[in-house]
């Protein structure tokens, strides 16, 4: 195989857009756009699982056909669970990134389907060269027997110019929302629950009946990805009331588009710790939420771009994993 400073990348993954679902992996989509502006050779994707080749030999058979054909020097593994994909016989040197639910699953919630997850995601993360996770809490949630000196906390980069902020009455005539009152985006389908909807409506609610401010909950709901900064833009403040979470990516979207977070310990809110600029960061009780969600919406921080926070574009994380593909074939 020929080793070079810009690499043959073949990436693995059951996190991918389709015509059914657009938003399904959307960022594992985004960071291909981006590798492939700084690659010679486009990434080959190989799409595994139900969205894709199908079950688990049929999968397997996609990646080593792929493998064969395309003679790549670096396997990415995108999501924990798509190294099931993969054959302990190839030797590739490999990157892996664990995204959230493929190992903080497992933590909080006691399936069989968390489990299965976990178990693949330690397995590839220790057969791995180079182990990528957005943050601390990813890095901490992985047993011991993982050797730290091969993580690293990579924190995905955004679209700049799509999440900006914009203009807020603009954006709310946009969707068709009323101009007057008060908006909290949750930024999630409240269906799923680990993002715990009931406590966000809480938290709204006895925010309305002790301030008596007209403060309406909206959703992301079956929301096209190009349309989010819209909605955020829309909104007074984005609210995130997760059990666990990797990231979300939303609260750095949300902090690109100007608009203030209030979040629960989370992901980067629990790398971070504490307030920062625009962000709030409280315990997941209703009470503490809506004492930060009033503080926000009364006194609203300039609706401008988080300068607090660190923002990464798209193009500047591709040019991180390129450089960590190097370091996974010692270049």
């Amino acid at each position: 195989m020929q080793r070079t400073g810009k690499p043959r990348v073949l990436l693995v993954t059951n996190m991918y857009p389709t015509s059914a679902d657009p938003a399904r992996g959307v960022f594992v989509e985004r960071l291909v756009r981006a590798l492939n502006q700084l690659l010679t050779v486009p990434v080959q994707v190989v799409l595994v699982g139900r969205t894709g080749a199908g079950g688990f030999l049929r999968s397997r058979r996609a990646v080593v056909d792929a493998v064969r054909a395309f003679n790549p020097d670096v396997l990415h593994v995108y999501y924990g669970l798509s190294a099931a994909a993969v054959p302990a016989s190839l030797t590739l040197p490999t990157v892996v990134t664990l995204c959230g639910s493929d190992v903080l699953q497992w933590k909080h919630r006691r399936t069989l389907r968390g489990l299965v997850e976990y178990l693949f995601s330690v397995w590839a993360a220790k057969r791995a060269s180079v182990i990528l996770v957005q943050s601390l809490v990813m890095r901490e949630a992985l047993p011991r027997t993982v050797p730290r000196d091969r993580i690293k906390v990579e924190p995905p980069g955004i679209d700049l110019g799509l999440f900006r902020p914009l203009d807020r009455t603009e954006c709310r005539r946009r969707l068709g929302w009323p101009t007057d009152g008060r908006v909290v985006l949750f930024p999630a389908h409240p269906a799923r629950p680990i993002k715990q909807y009931s406590l966000a409506s809480a938290a709204v609610e006895l925010l309305k009946s002790k301030s008596g401010l007209p403060v309406e909950l909206r959703t992301l709901s079956n929301v096209a990805p190009g349309s989010v900064p819209v909605y955020m833009n829309a909104a007074d403040c984005v609210l995130i009331t997760s059990a666990w979470e990797a990231g979300p990516i939303a609260l750095t979207e949300a902090l690109a588009c100007g608009v203030p977070v209030v979040t629960v310990p989370v992901g980067y809110a629990a790398d971070n710790g504490a307030v920062r600029d625009a962000v709030r960061v409280v315990s997941p009780q209703p009470e503490c939420i809506a004492r930060a969600l009033e503080e926000v919406i009364v006194c609203a921080p300039p609706r401008e771009r988080s300068r607090a926070w660190e923002f990464q574009s798209e193009l500047a994380y591709g040019d991180r994993i390129v450089r960590t593909y190097r370091e996974a074939l010692k270049l």
